[in-house]
């Protein structure tokens, strides 16, 4: 001690003697009975070598030992810390001492300024130190001994326990409680080999549990479908900010109804590029066995939709301009001006309510036909929109009188100023507005009725199936091209503008189908239309070139189908012999001409050579058959002919399976968000996910409970 303070008092000399900007780093040894914070850190900031002998400044380029200042270093961490600056920004910093000794890979460093947080944090964590020194680990007591006799329990804390008792409380932390779950072993033994301990995450563990034991199913499910499958997946955001992908499989079993399957619902956790995108669904694809089984997919317009089909025909090895199916959706059609319709029914009159309006639905670029709904709404609640800013209006003009009589009296420079009118007052609808919301019914109405009608499930092969593709952008182009030779002297130049960018956006994606074949092979496939359907729509465009074209396409497709190996039929077993068979029908012994026929016929007739059959194709386009034309169900036709022609129905089935609107995830998403709600905005990914699996297998009767 002697010797601390003798090096105290020459410290102090040293320091006096030189100039303050010049000094070495100031430290002195605290006394015997010193225990302040203050001496703590003065101590920590000795300049000797003593100090640091430990650091190796090598490892800490631009650093040197902090001066010493007069401000006072109040938190205990300085104790356990080197107090070094960076010699450019002379920026302080705390250099955790306990790492330095124990030859940490990376000692821990952390800035004065961010306060002591973090030291404190990585002390008890690190090295299991708090003020007081190292922390003592309690004892932890088990029901047994908590409620022995034996037990000192003080009175204060009794009495405190008593106080503090919260009957709702404790019924929920009840599960939680390490007694509670002693209590229970005590009367079952086997109850926590069981899995039946309840905690927090129960729930957790046991849907993900779940999902992994019938994930099994699934697999066995989908490996028993004929043919490729396709798929589905766009992106969501959750209202707790988690970029969901629910990925979908689509086929058609062997009685030809239409099936889906959700694989997962992923998160997207890096930016939303094609290529993270495409490697998340990847996953999924192999992790269902499903790699050499990819169909096509079918997706809506975003870029980013592009490089992922791109990437995935990369990894899986097809073509991704031909496996890429564009959604099908009458919200394509972004050209047309919205005429935006107040949320106003929840302000009427009682007596207005005699007969409730229907609800009136705001529109959005993301809800299908939400513009339509709008304008059905707002005309069928159209009186009581009109009596209701009627209302309004004359409030606001009665509102108005009285200071203007006043400003009538008043100077110039003195006048009251007048409130302004209520937007519902100075927005409202006139007649020719609600003229113009009428036009725009008639005008999106056949688009809403193409939409529905696509994102349904297809029943007895219509109202979903992909042969309606093609001819429904044909008759919303002929709709488009009535409606421009309608309006095209109205004074209404909006909409005439409108009805153009319509038509043009729809011929846009219409020239696009090009790219992929099976929407004409949809409709050529279909017995009662076939390819001379398509050669009719499209008569007008035979000098551009339009059935050629898509007769090549069809061959072209055929040609992946015409060669595929087929799975061996099943032999059926023949029947036994019946005795009256041989009573009606008695054998008859062959005669030798029978049996060995002219022998000089043997040299004379040549073997004949066996015709190569024909091809299924052309069977079927050239085929004159009247029940062809009374064919309603594409589906069940083909899987009537399978024997017939079982390539060509494989790969109509195949065409058929593919939805042309991803309608079923929008339906996921409003499960979802039915799902994460404010209390439960906790929830990961991977447990929404796991849980709308189960419900989805569930609902479908893929799986059964256990």
């Amino acid at each position: 001690m002697a010797e601390s303070i003798r090096d105290n008092e020459s410290s102090i000399d040293s320091l006096t003697t030189c100039n303050a900007a010049e000094s070495s780093l100031l430290s002195y040894a605290p006394t015997e009975n010193s225990t302040s914070c203050e001496a703590l850190c003065e101590s920590t900031a000795d300049s000797s070598d003593n100090v640091y002998k430990d650091l190796d400044w090598s490892k800490y380029p631009g650093y040197a030992k902090a001066p010493h200042t007069k401000r006072q270093c109040t938190s205990w961490t300085w104790q356990h810390g080197y107090r070094i600056q960076h010699i450019k920004t002379e920026t302080l910093y705390w250099l955790c001492k306990p790492c330095i000794v124990k030859k940490a890979h990376k000692a821990a460093l952390y800035a004065s300024t961010g306060g002591s947080h973090s030291q404190i944090r990585h002390l008890k964590d690190k090295h299991n130190l708090d003020s007081s020194g190292p922390i003592q680990k309690k004892r932890k007591l088990n029901f047994s001994d908590a409620t022995s006799m034996n037990a000192t329990i003080e009175q204060a804390l009794i009495n405190q326990r008593i106080s503090n008792f919260n009957p709702d409380q404790f019924k929920t932390a009840l599960v939680e409680l390490p007694q509670f779950h002693d209590l229970l072993q005590l009367a079952y033994a086997d109850i926590d080999a069981v899995g039946c301990l309840p905690t927090a995450d129960t729930m957790v563990r046991w849907t993900k549990r779940d999902f992994e034991i019938y994930k099994a199913p699934v697999i066995r499910l989908l490996a028993e479908v004929e043919g490729n499958i396709h798929f589905t997946f766009d992106l969501w955001t959750s209202s707790n900010l988690l970029c969901l992908n629910g990925v979908y499989a689509h086929y058609l079993n062997a009685f030809g109804e239409k099936k889906k399957i959700l694989l997962s619902v992923p998160s997207i956790d890096d930016s939303h590029t094609g290529e993270n995108i495409a490697q998340g669904v990847a996953d999924i694809i192999t992790e269902f066995h499903l790699e050499k089984r990819v169909g096509y997919f079918v997706l809506d317009n975003a870029t980013n939709n592009d490089k992922a089909v791109e990437k995935l025909g990369t990894i899986f090895g097809f073509n991704p301009t031909k496996h890429r199916i564009r959604h099908a959706d009458g919200n394509r059609l972004r050209g047309f001006k919205a005429l935006q319709i107040e949320h106003q029914n929840n302000l009427l009159d009682d007596d207005e309510r005699r007969c409730p309006p229907s609800q009136l639905k705001r529109p959005n670029d993301t809800r299908w036909n939400s513009h339509y709904y709008a304008f059905e709404t707002a005309c069928q609640n159209r009186a009581a929109i009109d009596a209701y800013v009627e209302k309004e209006e004359r409030s606001f003009t009665t509102r108005l009188e009285q200071p203007l009589q006043k400003n009538k009296r008043r100077d110039p420079d003195k006048q009251l100023k007048l409130s302004t009118k209520p937007a519902i007052v100075e927005d409202k609808l006139s007649v020719d507005d609600w003229i113009t919301i009428t036009r725009y019914m008639q005008i999106l109405k056949p688009l809403m009725l193409v939409t529905k009608k696509l994102e349904g499930c297809p029943q007895e092969g219509r109202n979903g199936c992909m042969w309606e593709v093609l001819p429904c952008y044909e008759f919303l182009l002929a709709h488009f091209e009535r409606l421009a030779e309608l309006y095209k002297h109205d004074p209404d130049e909006d909409l005439r503008l409108n009805i153009q960018l319509g038509w043009q956006k729809l011929d846009e994606y219409y020239k696009k189908l090009d790219n992929t074949e099976v929407y004409v092979a949809a409709v050529a496939l279909h017995p009662k239309y076939r390819l001379a359907k398509i050669k009719q729509m499209w008569s007008d465009r035979e000098a551009d070139g339009w059935p050629a074209a898509a007769e090549r396409q069809l061959q072209d497709l055929w040609r992946d189908y015409k060669d595929v190996q087929l799975p061996e039929e099943p032999t059926e077993q023949q029947p036994d012999d019946d005795i009256l068979d041989e009573i009606l029908n008695p054998p008859v012994s062959p005669s030798t001409e029978d049996l060995y026929g002219p022998m000089e016929h043997l040299y004379k007739n040549p073997a004949q050579q066996q015709a190569s059959p024909p091809d299924e194709m052309d069977e079927l386009q050239g085929a004159v058959d009247a029940s062809f034309s009374r064919v309603r169900d594409p589906v069940n036709f083909w899987i009537l002919h399978r024997s017939r022609w079982p390539r060509l129905s494989r790969m109509a089935l195949e065409i058929y399976g593919i939805p042309p609107i991803e309608a079923d995830n929008e339906r996921l998403y409003s499960k979802c968000g039915d799902m994460v709600t404010k209390k439960r905005n906790r929830l990961s990914a991977n447990i929404i996910g796991a849980a709308q699996c189960l419900r989805q297998w569930d609902e479908d009767g893929i799986i059964e409970w256990k």
